[in-house]
């Protein structure tokens, strides 16, 4: 599996985690979680990579440190986000990848 499909499916899932659960505030999130990632082609699993998800409040206010971890033998990746609360009563956040991003 190469980087970019990686990085590919972890956005996926950061997207799936943010539409599912809108209503929640970010405080029910704080945690770490661990799991294995299944990757899946033609309905079939073609690659899996543990992942481990840590989130936690940040120095700024309404702001959270949101990491993802990949962690393969072959391509170890590490994704630091911040997620900033756009409108809590909304249930409203950004993802910031930093950089402008």
């Amino acid at each position: 599996m190469t980087i970019r499909k990686l990085l590919a499916y972890g956005i996926l899932l950061l997207l799936a985690i943010v539409t599912v659960l809108p209503a929640q505030v970010p405080q029910q999130w704080v945690g770490e979680w661990k799991g294995m990632m299944h990757i899946y082609r033609a309905g079939k699993i073609v690659d899996s990579v543990a992942v481990s998800h840590r989130i936690r409040p940040a120095e700024r206010e309404g702001a959270y440190v949101w990491r993802t971890e990949y962690h393969s033998e072959k391509m170890p990746v590490v994704k630091d986000y911040v997620l900033r609360t756009k409108d809590a009563s909304r249930g409203l956040f950004l993802i910031d990848e930093g950089g402008g991003l």
